[in-house]
């Protein structure tokens, strides 16, 4: 809801008084989610079509193969949104290059499209980083609407993870190369 509240104060603030920019505004936002819906679902059908999983990280199925050794604080940082590979808890709504999978996320993501839009500064996502990856916490529709918009960064608040040395013999197969 807090979005949407922005949304809105954004839009009487910086002049998008009249009724029609408002409408534009919305209906671009509107465009820019079906776009990025339709390519999640393109890659969809193409990932099981060819056999490889376009499938956002799912950061509990990583540390089975490398359990969590110790976290810290990594600070306020600007991260490259191609960094951004997985999810601590949600990688069904997304795919691996953040477009929307599932119909639930239309309405939060139209609402921060429309606040970026408008101008308005989000606030800063949270991730989690572990090796060279970083897993959204916090912050999934700003990380999708940021890549749709062709943004190359992100303000961050970074936890860093560090995990323990791969254990021998696993039976677990290595998901993701910049951490094993």
């Amino acid at each position: 809801m807090l979005e949407l509240h922005l949304a809105r104060q954004m839009l009487n603030q910086n002049g998008y008084s009249d009724p029609q920019q408002k409408i534009e505004l919305i209906e671009k936002a509107q465009h820019l989610y079906q776009r990025a819906r339709l390519k999640g679902r393109i890659g969809s059908v193409w990932g099981k079509v060819s056999g490889r999983s376009l499938a956002l990280l799912d950061l509990k199925t990583v540390l089975t193969k490398r359990p969590l050794a110790g976290q810290y604080s990594g600070g306020t940082q600007v991260i490259p949104v191609e960094a951004i590979r997985g999810s601590v808890d949600r990688p069904n709504d997304f795919d691996q290059n953040f477009n929307p999978l599932q119909p639930h996320t239309e309405q939060r993501w139209i609402n921060l499209a429309v606040a970026w839009l408008t101008g308005v500064t989000l606030p800063p996502v949270k991730l989690i980083q572990v090796g060279e990856l970083y897993f959204v916490e916090d912050g999934h529709h700003r990380v999708s609407v940021a890549r749709a918009l062709g943004q190359r960064y992100v303000d961050a608040e970074v936890m860093v993870w560090t995990v323990r040395p791969e254990r021998r013999g696993s039976l677990v197969p290595c998901l993701c190369r910049a951490i094993c």
